[in-house]
């Protein structure tokens, strides 16, 4: 057996062999709750000023735009790639 066999993991690589990749444990189940739990916050925060907004208009809920929702989808796809840039050491930033 292995060193450490329970905290390594076989992805296949090109060839088809199997490379062995150390799982990152406490620490990754740490970082995914913390990313959970302010997600669901951040998510419901958004949910109430959306439903605030609406209902504070006098002809009811107006429909989103094509547009609107495509940019917003753009910067949250930039907002995710900055999150993605803080996890890299600091001389990987920024290269692509």
């Amino acid at each position: 057996m292995e060193p450490n066999a329970q905290r390594m993991k076989r992805l296949p690589t090109r060839s088809g062999s199997l490379k062995p990749v150390k799982s990152a444990g406490k620490r990754s189940l740490t970082g995914y709750l913390f990313g959970g739990v302010g997600g669901l916050a951040l998510g419901l925060l958004s949910t109430y000023f959306f439903h605030r907004a609406s209902n504070e208009n006098e002809e009811g809920p107006q429909p989103i735009q094509t547009a609107q929702l495509f940019g917003l989808a753009l910067t949250l796809l930039t907002v995710l790639r900055q999150i993605a840039e803080m996890g890299k050491p600091p001389h990987k930033r920024g290269r692509g």
